[in-house]
């Protein structure tokens, strides 16, 4: 999947950064007090399961961010934002990096057989016009909700959810499980997902020479998330936000998404298809493989 790959290049980076030991994390709860009404032990196999994307697949228009941020005490940083507006079948992904050129912007128009890419400057040798379009139509979210984690921002969503069930798995009951529900039946559920699971769920990459000088346990650190659903039962945000700490390096990271709105047909662009031809290239399926991969070759240099 082009936008999964595009996640672990762009954490690739960050990943880097990490090449010592890193002592566990121990994930916090940060409670509403005001709101607080009960807990509930080990209900994260139930709200983090496929509800969770059927039920934002239903949601006919919305609006909503995706992010990565990275810190190291060597002063490396790292960020990378997306926002998606969903208005039916229509769609729209602007992403915003901390390297100049190197966003790709997403456009599909409801009944398109073609999803389009505007490329920022460092693709230019992958691609020599702003625009290119690879045969994609609509993604039939209301009958296949999956389809609903292609969007570049709730891939973050999906992700994430994979990366706890992953975390569950391996750490059985001793992975930290707490849900508040509050008067009005919002809910907030707080667990931890381990280091290596976010990259096995597809979040970064860590490749084999930095995963040699990791021991077990390091990889298996436990990172604070939190999860926030709405009264209607739609996810609100989901967060993994936490620090590794070693001796000689300290990293952050954060991953989150979050629905920020309902958008209207206004808030789309343009339909890219009125393009005129020089300014769009065409990729068609046999190709769209090896193009995606050279694409993720010049984000990462």
């Amino acid at each position: 999947m082009r936008t999964q790959r595009l996640i672990a290049g762009a954490t690739a980076l960050l990943v880097g950064l990490v090449l010592s030991g890193c002592a566990t994390t121990t994930p916090t709860a940060v409670a509403n007090h005001e709101a607080k009404l009960e807990y509930h032990a080990d209900t994260g196999a139930e709200l983090l399961g496929d509800s969770l994307v059927e039920g934002l697949a239903k949601v006919e228009n919305f609006s909503a961010t995706a992010y990565t941020h990275g810190k190291a005490s060597t002063g490396a940083t790292l960020s990378t934002q997306h926002e998606t507006s969903v208005v039916g079948a229509s769609y729209v992904t602007k992403e915003s990096t901390a390297e100049a050129g190197t966003s790709i912007d997403e456009v599909h128009i409801a009944g398109s057989d073609y999803t389009y890419y505007l490329f920022g400057s460092a693709y230019t040798t992958v691609v020599s016009t702003p625009w290119a379009r690879l045969p994609m139509g609509d993604l039939d979210r209301a009958n296949d909700p999956q389809r609903t984690c292609i969007l570049g921002t709730v891939i973050y969503m999906c992700n994430l959810v994979k990366a706890w069930q992953l975390s569950k798995e391996s750490n059985g009951e001793e992975l930290p499980e707490k849900l508040e529900v509050s008067a009005d039946g919002s809910k907030h559920f707080t667990s931890a997902v381990t280091f290596d699971s976010l990259e096995e769920a597809g979040l970064y990459t860590l490749g084999d020479d930095l995963r040699s000088q990791l021991s077990d346990d390091e990889l298996g650190t436990l990172l604070p998330l939190h999860v926030w659903v709405g009264t209607d039962g739609i996810v609100q945000k989901i967060e993994v936000n936490g620090t590794m700490d070693a001796a000689s390096l300290d990293v952050e990271v954060q991953f989150g998404f979050e629905i920020t709105g309902t958008p209207t047909a206004d808030d789309l662009p343009d339909d890219p298809a009125s393009l005129a031809p020089q300014y769009v290239t065409n990729v068609t399926a046999d190709q769209a493989s090896a193009f995606w991969d050279a694409i993720g070759n010049a984000r990462t240099g």
